[in-house]
């Protein structure tokens, strides 16, 4: 198991303030194996969901805060919902086929899955600061790339979420929309504020 993954189930064992949560999220649909090839109803239990909201309690005090927090609790979803799916199997980026790891998700899968996953956040009333936009889009000649996307309510500043770049679990990368956009050719890693 991931440091991260270890962190993340720790975290969701501390004492927090409790949340609610009375009826199971979904069912929603899950995308994998390339451009959505395949895909699967999940369905959250009431206590799967808890630990989700949990990640916004206390609530944030900012916008900066909220993105963090949206960060900690779309990397649990996956975790939770690869307990349901074959996306466990999932690698950064497109280093595997899926028909070497059933469950390998390309940007199209996982900007498909983020903006699901940050709707059900924003449709459970956890997000303060943002609101869930279409998916973000990229291209260049040679590359082209999805992400789930957020603006902020005061700001109007954009915002992308991009798991693709991470394994299944692992925090996704939320960066400015405008540098974003700049597709960086031959960068072979991207640092914490990617």
């Amino acid at each position: 198991m991931s440091a991260v993954r270890i962190w993340l189930a720790v975290s969701l064992l501390l004492p927090w303030a409790g949340v609610a949560a009375d009826s199971a999220t979904g069912p929603f649909k899950v995308c994998y194996d390339f451009g959505c090839q395949s895909s699967q109803q999940v369905t959250l239990s009431a206590e799967e969901w808890k630990g989700v909201a949990n990640w916004f309690v206390p609530a944030p005090a900012d916008a900066a805060e909220e993105r963090e927090r949206i960060r900690n609790a779309i990397g649990w979803i996956e975790v939770l919902v690869g307990n349901h799916t074959p996306t466990s199997n999932d690698r950064a980026r497109n280093e595997l086929l899926p028909s070497q790891a059933p469950g390998q998700q390309d940007c199209i899968d996982e900007s498909l899955n983020t903006t699901t996953y940050l709707r059900l956040l924003e449709k459970d009333g956890l997000l303060h600061f943002h609101r869930v936009l279409d998916r973000a889009y990229r291209r260049a000649l040679l590359d082209q790339h999805w992400a789930g996307r957020l603006e902020e309510f005061d700001s109007g500043e954009r915002w992308v979420v991009d798991s693709w770049f991470r394994d299944n679990g692992y925090l996704p990368f939320v960066q400015h929309a405008r540098e974003w956009k700049k597709i960086r050719y031959f960068r072979t890693s991207y640092d914490s504020t990617f």
